[in-house]
């Protein structure tokens, strides 16, 4: 029988190769000012090196390096020297790589697994310099969250993630959804509890998120592995007992519905059901989506039942035969109206996305306006769904369609 490499590990090589998730460096500067947020809260004797401050100062490096002239930049002047000013030593040690001896298996250690988003600094002539600018600016999250678990107790670490997904839901998504983490359900059985890390009810719509705080394993070869282990199998357990005991509870209306978050993005990969001839019996399908993914779609979502809606409809499409490039193709879809279509089941060929990216320096520039978020006003989520369509532009040749 011929080896296949891992369909999961050919995404992941291909991710760092070209690039291919949507990340804006609004949602990085976003996730990480909320997870600055829990550290004031929560870890007090770290707040110097990884509380809120530290995150607004990294945020106004940036905003100062990406306006400069780039023939300012000198040897002695260099990005790193501005992007790391006034940022504590404790936070640029907890983010610095590890010196290893130039060895082929420690190369493919660097080169395979996720070391760079988790430690995306090193030392050269005794300074710290960014070894990767586009994994500081578009995924520090990753490493920021990584360094703030060494400072938690065990118990603890989940929570950070849960409180930043909270966090950013209640000021980024939906208008009529108020998040709650830590509520304990009743089980079915009316013996046990079960404690819920994200939850939201409204208009008969109720949403229960699982935050899993995972990440990349140091190679390539063990990623289908995990992704089975703590995606497929542990998070949607778990997710499984907390919706049907809300479902059975007599006091609630409708059906729950429900979602998974991660940490890590393996690479960037959209996340893709395995076929019901791979796994038997098949797990129940449900939307997973990284941290930064999470906050772009909730930023585009006005209400719950689309929440609810989309976040069905893309889990179910990603369950068929149908291939995937990025979010921002379903992003665009919902804002378009294009939404809520699926492939027939019964054909055998493979669907896809017309393929967009967001045109020139979108990426750097785009997010929402502050300014205009004033009480309970939707305007501002409506000029966001404009501002992302319209630096939007098509990849290739025409589909005719979104999906």
């Amino acid at each position: 029988m011929e080896n296949r490499p891992d369909p999961l590990s050919e995404k992941i090589v291909e991710s760092r190769l070209l690039g291919t998730q949507t990340r804006l460096r609004w949602a990085t500067d976003e996730c990480c000012r909320h997870i600055g947020y829990w550290i004031d809260k929560n870890l007090s004797k770290t707040i110097d090196a990884f509380g809120s401050r530290q995150m607004g100062i990294i945020s106004s490096n940036i905003d100062m390096a990406i306006s400069r002239n780039p023939r300012s930049f000198s040897r002695e002047n260099n990005i790193s020297s501005i992007f790391l000013e006034n940022v504590s030593g404790k936070l640029i040690e907890k983010m610095t790589a590890a010196k290893l001896p130039l060895e082929k298996r420690h190369l493919h250690k660097v080169l395979e697994g996720g070391e760079n988003q988790l430690r995306p600094i090193v030392i050269v002539d005794n300074e710290p310099l960014i070894l990767e600018t586009t994994t500081w600016l578009f995924h520090r999250e990753t490493s920021i969250m990584h360094a703030v678990m060494s400072e938690c107790e065990t118990n603890a670490q989940g929570q950070a993630l849960e409180a930043t997904c909270k966090s950013l839901l209640n000021e980024w998504g939906p208008h009529d959804l108020s998040w709650e983490s830590g509520l304990e359900i009743r089980r079915h059985d009316n013996k046990n509890k079960d404690e819920v890390d994200l939850i939201a009810s409204a208009d008969s719509t109720t949403l229960i998120g699982e935050c899993k705080l995972n990440r990349l394993p140091e190679n390539n070869h063990s990623i289908d592995a995990t992704f089975t282990e703590k995606i497929l199998e542990k998070a949607t357990d778990q997710l499984d007992l907390r919706v049907a005991s809300w479902d059975k509870l007599k006091d609630r209306d409708g059906a729950a519905t429900g979602f998974i978050v991660t940490l890590s993005d393996y690479g960037g990969a959209i996340w893709q059901y395995p076929r019901p001839e791979d796994v038997n019996p098949r797990p129940k399908i449900y939307g997973v989506l990284p941290l930064h993914t999470l906050l772009l779609v909730a930023s585009v979502i006005r209400n719950a039942k689309e929440f609810s809606r989309y976040l069905n409809w893309r889990a179910a499409l990603l369950s068929q035969n149908f291939s995937g490039f990025d979010e921002l193709e379903f992003i665009l879809a919902e804002i378009s109206g294009q939404s809520g279509s699926l492939p027939n089941p019964d054909d055998e060929s493979i669907s896809l996305m017309q393929p967009y990216e967001l045109r020139g320096s979108s990426m750097l520039f785009l997010s929402p306006n502050h300014d205009s978020q004033a009480g309970s006003s939707q305007e501002w989520k409506e000029k966001w769904r404009s501002a992302i369509f319209e630096a939007s532009e098509r990849v290739g040749p025409s589909f005719g369609s979104f999906a």
